[in-house]
């Protein structure tokens, strides 16, 4: 006895007559063309429905640009402007 979905199909498959294999050969590929084009679409929507980030109104964009620094090696520097030394 069938156990699995598989052995379901292919059991029903085995009992039809050679007559309707084209026919069901057919069907069957275009079911699994249809199944996995519904699959794709629901595990990765089109970039249309996925949403954008909206900087315009992102309150942290008000901070950037507030202070000031005399320094132009911020970078450079970075380690010892917070630590007091060079780290390694």
């Amino acid at each position: 006895m069938a156990t699995t979905y598989r052995e379901k199909i292919i059991a029903e498959i085995n009992s039809c007559p050679d007559s309707i294999m084209p026919e069901l050969y057919k069907w069957v590929h275009k079911l699994k063309n249809d199944v996995f084009v519904i699959a794709k679409e629901q595990i990765a929507p089109s970039s249309k429905t996925k949403k954008r980030a909206k900087w315009d109104n992102d309150p942290i964009l008000g901070i950037v640009g507030m202070c000031e620094s005399n320094s132009g090696d911020g970078s450079l520097n970075h380690d010892q402007s917070l630590y007091g030394a060079h780290r390694r």
